[in-house]
């Protein structure tokens, strides 16, 4: 079982741990910016896997995380299958346990 420290450890190699001004950014700016992150794909994991339902994470808006998750209007699981590629294993089974 792994600490809490190294489960987090992707957060250092993320771009807005180093970007003072992305979370003031506009949506457009920081989604932008997170297309083009290394760990993208695990930080929408850890989102989804934790229920976070404010801010931009891997990406994707509150709003494009909800329908994600949605249980109405199910998300094209051929693309969530590409957001996801690369997310770190823990976080990608926790992700999954919470999709419809």
């Amino acid at each position: 079982m792994s600490t809490l420290l190294e489960r987090e450890a992707w957060r250092s190699e993320a771009r807005c741990a180093s970007d003072l001004g992305f979370f003031d950014a506009p949506i457009v700016e920081q989604r932008r910016k997170c297309n083009v992150c290394p760990v993208r794909a695990t930080c929408l994991a850890y989102a989804l896997a934790n229920k976070i339902e404010h801010g931009t994470w891997g990406g994707q808006s509150e709003r494009q995380r909800r329908r994600i998750v949605s249980r109405k209007r199910p998300y094209p699981y051929t693309r969530l299958i590409t957001l996801l590629r690369g997310a770190e294993p823990d976080l990608l089974r926790q992700a999954k346990e919470r999709l419809p």
